[in-house]
């Protein structure tokens, strides 16, 4: 496989950048491609646990690092956006970051930094999140509450809550709040209070 091929192959997420760049910055890259030192079998969309995981128990169990696969260079990884929420006197802004399967929509952004910009969430306040138009589609402007969870609002009706991972989270009760409104990876968002 050429050396392009596998740069191309090794998507690199690096979320933990922070911590490498503390320790001196990657110094080697590989492709994870020893079947062996994953699951056997590998989903599409589960690479955490079908790939990543295994091969970490792997290498915490002895396994040599240079068994996970080739190398690819340095240089030709590829540094992700850190997507972070902008405080305002009485707004935050963010964007959408993860619009899951069934219409949840993920922000950048926790509760911590909405009360930061709009003081203490508490159960049933209003809040109005403003999608601004653009690439064709409309503004939308979505008026819901804070809530803990999906149950505190009636059945179809939305609210802003923490989801699993402690991010801002926009749903509807047993409804797909994404499909309704619209709304798509990277849309930027306003939320501020009613």
């Amino acid at each position: 496989m050429s050396e392009h091929a596998l740069a191309d192959r090794a998507v690199a997420c690096l979320a933990g950048a922070a911590v490498g760049d503390a320790l001196g910055g990657a110094t080697e890259a590989r492709v994870l491609e020893n079947r062996e030192l994953m699951l056997p079998v590998v989903t599409s969309s589960f690479h955490g646990r079908d790939i990543f995981a295994p091969m970490a128990a792997h290498l915490a169990a002895g396994v040599s690092y240079e068994e996970v696969g080739p190398t690819v260079p340095v240089e030709r990884l590829v540094r992700l956006p850190v997507i972070a929420p902008v405080v305002e006197d009485g707004a935050l802004r963010s964007s959408i970051v993860h619009v899951l399967i069934y219409g949840n929509v993920t922000f950048a952004g926790t509760p911590a930094d909405l009360e930061a910009a709009i003081g203490p969430l508490t159960p049933g306040r209003p809040l109005i999140l403003d999608f601004p138009a653009v690439d064709g589609a409309p503004s939308v402007k979505e008026r819901t509450v804070w809530e803990r969870t999906f149950g505190r609002v009636p059945l179809g009706s939305s609210l802003l809550m923490s989801d699993s991972e402690g991010q801002l989270s926009l749903a509807d009760n047993q409804g797909d709040a994404a499909r309704r409104l619209g709304l798509v990876l990277d849309r930027p968002a306003r939320i501020r209070a009613a």
